[in-house]
């Protein structure tokens, strides 16, 4: 039996437990991308035998996800569906045993990340035009451009991003209003993880918008973030791609969205100083996670003073701060 029939039998065996289908899509975006050839993983094991797949094959597409730039927790969650998988397909007798077992065990439990570096953000912010004018304004680059400015405006998620609908983003075009300091500010809803988010952009990720209509060859379709071959929403994986692409022409090391959230969130705070305003920026509920988890400020303090410390120390003659005064 071929892998891509036997993942049909699978989530027919888990349609009848009445699982929600936001698992059964989960499910099947997770073997999809080893069963079926895509940009990201070319390899096409549609109808290779169950029996034929090994534990090493297994393992370097874990190696491809994790390069990808995922968190622990999607990789947590990666590997619990393949295990899932493969231990349904040996109980059936469709091969002794399963690939999956030695699969690395990761996290589900969140872990506090960097904030994109500074450098970096600005590498990509000022990037855009020559990315986009690159690839000579190809509807892809444009759309993939226009993720990545949205990210930077508003600091808001990936998956917030990609919800987007093209008639909401017509309506904020149509009701955009100046700023304090002179640009034209845009707000449209989005839908995450935590309700509606409200997204503000502005003049650079509007004119990316206009240029994206123009060149999508679906310019009707329903979301803003759809596939140029057959005008369906963007699948999630394939938005990350959009900050990757981005990067390597900006010759940087990939960063993501919520990084640039971060960085957004702690360039506010030492800025203004100001908890609550970044906690209503973040849209988080709990002041306390935007301190604990948004909050670079203090931790890029800590390191710059080490660093002052560490170049006196090795007679760095600029760094006078922490030298020793001499006894009188």
């Amino acid at each position: 039996m071929n892998l891509s029939d036997i993942m049909k039998t699978y989530l027919e065996s888990l349609l009848e437990r009445n699982l929600s289908p936001l698992h059964m899509r989960t499910v099947q975006s997770r073997l999809s991308q080893f069963i079926c050839p895509s940009e990201e993983f070319p390899t096409d094991r549609r109808f290779k035998p169950v029996g034929q797949i090994t534990a090493l094959e297994l393992h370097e597409h874990f190696q491809i996800l994790e390069e990808g730039g995922r968190s622990d927790g999607t990789m947590a969650g990666h590997a619990s569906t393949h295990r899932a998988f493969w231990a349904w397909i040996a109980e059936r007798g469709l091969r002794d045993n399963s690939p999956a077992t030695k699969l690395r065990r990761y996290s589900y439990s969140p872990k506090r990340r960097r904030a994109a570096p500074v450098a970096s953000v600005e590498a990509i912010s000022t990037c855009l035009p020559g990315f986009v004018a690159a690839g000579g304004y190809a509807g892809r680059d444009v759309r993939d451009a226009l993720a990545v400015s949205l990210a930077l405006d508003s600091g808001c998620r990936i998956g917030e991003i990609r919800s987007l609908r093209r008639r909401d983003m017509e309506n904020a075009l149509s009701t955009g209003d100046m700023s304090a300091n002179g640009r034209m500010r845009y707000t449209v809803v989005g839908h995450g993880k935590t309700g509606d988010q409200v997204l503000t952009f502005f003049n650079e990720s509007a004119d990316l918008y206009r240029l994206w209509q123009l060149t999508n060859p679906h310019p009707n379709a329903e979301f803003v973030f759809v596939s140029t071959k057959n005008g369906r929403l963007l699948r999630r994986e394939t938005m990350g791609r959009c900050f990757t692409k981005v990067c390597e022409y900006a010759k940087v090391p990939t960063i993501r969205s919520h990084a640039i959230r971060k960085r957004n969130a702690s360039d506010l705070q030492a800025t203004f100083r100001d908890p609550e305003l970044t906690r209503q920026y973040l849209g988080h509920t709990s002041i306390n996670t935007t301190m604990k988890h948004y909050n670079d400020v203090d931790r890029d303090r800590v390191g710059e003073a080490a660093a002052v410390m560490a170049s006196a120390r090795r007679g760095d003659p600029l760094d006078m701060l922490f030298r020793p005064k001499p006894r009188s």
